[in-house]
């Protein structure tokens, strides 16, 4: 025999079979024990939800930014408009899809508003106050912990502009990348 493979003896077979744990069963008859007793049992619904400090700005900027896309949205797809958020399509389809093209979205600590336009056509940003470009996320995206009125007016009036301006020039865009 080489030392390589040894015959396992019972003395080996009995102690690979101790080691091992038997697989354990749940007991529905389980008793509680004073550690588990001690802990309130929770339902499965979630507990509500406390308003965070910022909620009341939340909830005005979120009415402001969905407005303005009510308002603009006339002609175009509204898939989804709800409590966390609102997105805007266009009829034209763009690789078998209609093209998004505007949205909004409740997040964790701001409001986001989120424009394609303004990616599409970069010139539309040429003429944005500071204030509003502080407010930008990237190249389309706007954030708001608060309605600030002269800001949404500023927003209403890009975005109605960024609109009309897909509505004149985005077939020809889409068209020229081959998938419209």
């Amino acid at each position: 025999m080489t030392a390589a493979k040894q015959p396992t003896t019972r003395k080996t077979a009995k102690k690979s079979a101790t080691k091992r744990k038997p697989a354990t069963k749940l007991s529905t008859t389980r008793k509680p024990t004073a550690k588990r007793a001690a802990k309130p049992t929770t339902s499965r619904t979630p507990a509500p939800r406390t308003a965070a400090p910022g909620a009341a700005g939340h909830a005005a900027a979120f009415a402001a930014l969905c407005a303005i896309l009510r308002r603009q949205s006339k002609g175009w797809l509204v898939p989804q408009e709800g409590p966390r958020g609102m997105q805007v399509f266009t009829k034209q389809e763009f690789g078998g899809k209609p093209f998004w093209l505007a949205g909004v979205r409740w997040g964790k600590s701001y409001i986001s508003f989120l424009i394609i336009s303004v990616y599409m056509f970069p010139d539309l940003l040429e003429n944005i106050s500071p204030q509003l470009r502080k407010r930008m996320q990237g190249k389309s995206c706007f954030n708001f912990r608060d309605a600030d009125p002269v800001l949404i007016r500023e927003l209403d009036a890009l975005t109605r502009v960024g609109f009309a301006r897909v509505k004149r020039d985005g077939p020809a865009m889409l068209a020229k990348y081959g998938k419209a």
